[in-house]
């Protein structure tokens, strides 16, 4: 099936929240020092062992020993207007009896850093959000990537399941270095489990960057064909297009 993206505006993993640890400054990005400055406790090989506050608990990935076990996943690198900077990824995974426990529906828990570098070659903490939300399937990671959009980056996301005939995926942009949820694309293809063609869910949006200057904006076109609840079966195109506000999230343009 060829990839298919809808848009809809739903925070569903991460939100501009305050950054936590920010203004650290590291020395390098290796986990020797990532593990100590950001979670508070020394490297363990490639992972590290923390407890969790009782707030914590019921918000991230606990394990059978009562630890968090994290593990730095990904470091991506990016330039803003010449200064260098890194999205380090970090994923808290679930573990039983000293194994990591594997199951369809078992996200990882991540947390994730930006960090500015600076004319000393120190890593500078600009934004870090521990528990940032579940992600992934199987216990592993989505893909990421830096995007762009205008003169904005973004983290992107793509991240996709299945079950029972029906195949969703998704594109999550993550504002830099806010990581403010700005646009959400999804997509759906139901046709393999369906006995009503009047339930039919199958469409690809596209979208295109139209930014001028300080302006960001974006139209995404939705092409095929979808059921909404309550209202008659859709097919064709749809057109519409979003600007990215002061929040940092995109916003239908009204005509």
């Amino acid at each position: 099936m060829k990839t298919v993206i809808i848009l809809a505006f739903i925070m569903l993993f991460g939100s501009c929240r305050p950054g936590q640890h920010s203004d650290v400054v590291l020395s390098s990005l290796d986990r020797q020092t990532l593990y100590p400055a950001l979670f508070n406790v020394p490297a363990q090989n490639e992972w590290c062992q923390w407890e969790p506050s009782p707030s914590e608990k019921d918000s991230t990935n606990v394990s059978s020993d009562g630890l968090c076990h994290t593990r730095l996943d990904t470091i991506l690198y990016y330039a803003d207007a010449g200064t260098n900077r890194a999205v380090i990824i970090f994923g808290t995974y679930e573990f039983e009896n000293g194994g990591m426990v594997f199951c369809h529906a078992c996200n990882p828990m991540v947390s994730i850093a930006v960090a500015q570098k600076s004319e000393q070659n120190a890593w500078r903490v600009i934004n870090f959000i521990k528990n940032f939300g579940t992600h992934g399937e199987w216990s592993a990671q989505p893909d990421y990537r830096i995007g762009r959009l205008g003169r904005n980056d973004f983290l992107v996301e793509d991240a996709g399941y299945s079950n029972q005939g029906i195949v969703q995926n998704w594109t999550f942009f993550y504002h830099l270095p806010s990581l403010a949820a700005s646009l959400t694309l999804e997509s759906m293809d139901n046709s393999m489990m369906i006995s009503d063609i009047n339930s039919l869910n199958e469409w690809a949006d596209s979208i295109k960057d139209i930014s001028e200057g300080n302006t960001t904006s974006v139209i995404v076109t939705r092409q095929g064909t979808w059921t909404e609840e309550g209202k008659e079966q859709q097919s064709g195109d749809q057109v519409t297009e979003y600007v990215l506000n002061d929040s940092n999230i995109f916003r239908p343009v009204s005509r």
